[in-house]
């Protein structure tokens, strides 16, 4: 019986009662925002976005295509659907680190307001490289990703 899943880069802990050998795909629900569901007539993995995560991919997109070209930082903070991310609270954490691994972004300002924390040294403030590493090695210290 499986007791791990290795699934998106993650390794994640299995409930007792997960059940492999069932036709019926039996499903994880976890902190992250994903379902997963393992069907071993298929065997293959696939996932589902919980409503909040369909929001925070929504509101990102939005967020993205309404200042790619700004070179303002305060109108890609000031933005309406970055400020509902925000709003969104810890639980966008996970989402927005996900997306920081994929798509870096100017990101920081919300990480920092949900979280309370800047783990970015004062030196490789503007660097968008050094930044993106600081923030995804704090959110691995910390079981986000």
């Amino acid at each position: 019986m499986l007791e791990t899943l290795q699934f998106v880069g993650r390794q994640f802990d299995l409930p007792e009662d997960w059940d492999e050998g069932t036709e019926d795909a039996p499903v994880v629900e976890l902190h992250s925002g994903y379902r997963i569901y393992y069907s071993p007539k298929s065997a293959r993995l696939s996932y589902e976005e919980t409503d909040t995560e369909r929001i925070f991919s929504e509101l990102a997109k939005e967020w993205r295509e309404a200042t790619r070209l700004s070179s303002s930082l305060t109108d890609m903070f000031l933005h309406p659907a970055y400020q509902r991310i925000i709003g969104m609270g810890p639980k966008a954490v996970p989402m927005i680190l996900r997306d920081l691994q994929f798509t870096p972004a100017h990101w920081f300002w919300a990480l920092s307001a949900i979280t309370g924390e800047d783990p970015v040294n004062p030196e490789d403030a503007g660097r968008l490289k050094k930044m993106t590493e600081a923030w995804l090695d704090w959110g691995r210290e910390r079981g986000y990703i």
